[in-house]
């Protein structure tokens, strides 16, 4: 029986060929794995994008309330003025009157950013594979090993660079969110101190017409 024995320098090259496909394998698998990641991170965006949209149209609401209750105000105010000017033409002294003054609401203006949240080019740059494209190459010499190696640093460190801008993203959007929220929280709280001050100087307003202060 004998044995058979490889020329000089094939076993090496076999041994090198296993490795380079075991390298190959990892490099396949982190990147599915961080296109994984890179997927859910997106769709979480989308979701942080749409909560952002309903935040904007929230403000955009409170602000019209806001609106009309300084209009009300406005008219109260007017209607202040009338009844100062009445009790004057009746020898009233106007200046015993302590009017409530109007409790006026700002407007938000707070940009939650929505038209900025786009995920920055997710799809057109996911596909690991370099099918299709045509790359120039010196011929140089390089071990096989080597090469994947490097092939597998440049997918994972590409694949983390998207990764890493999309988690980025979907924290301002959630710094943004939080803002809004808190900022909706507070106008409500002014919202309902103006609406009480409003109806007080009504209020008022009635108990002076009606002969008493």
């Amino acid at each position: 029986m004998t044995l058979q024995s490889h020329p000089p320098g094939v076993e090496d090259d076999i041994v090198e060929d296993g490795v380079v496909e075991v390298i190959k394998q990892y490099s396949k698998g982190i990147t599915q794995s961080l296109i994984n990641a890179l997927s859910h991170s997106v769709d979480a965006g989308k979701e942080a994008t749409e909560s952002l949209a309903e935040l904007q149209s929230q403000n955009e609401n409170l602000n019209r309330i806001k609106d009309r209750l300084n209009e009300s105000h406005d008219n109260v105010t007017a209607t202040q003025m009338i009844v100062d000017a009445y009790v004057n033409s009746v020898r009233w002294i106007s200046s015993s009157i302590s009017w409530q003054k109007a409790t006026k609401l700002t407007r938000t203006t707070t940009d939650t950013g929505v038209q900025s949240t786009e995920s920055h080019g997710f799809w057109s740059n996911i596909l690991w594979s370099r099918g299709g494209e045509e790359e120039e190459t010196a011929v140089v010499e390089q071990s096989p090993v080597k090469q994947a190696m490097e092939e597998l640093a440049s997918t994972t460190n590409e694949h983390l660079d998207l990764l890493i801008e999309e988690l980025k993203s979907n924290r301002q959007k959630t710094e943004v969110i939080a803002g809004s929220v808190q900022q909706q929280n507070e106008d409500l709280e002014r919202i309902s101190d103006s609406a009480v001050a409003l109806q007080d100087r009504v209020n008022q307003v009635n108990r002076v017409l009606r002969g008493g202060t």
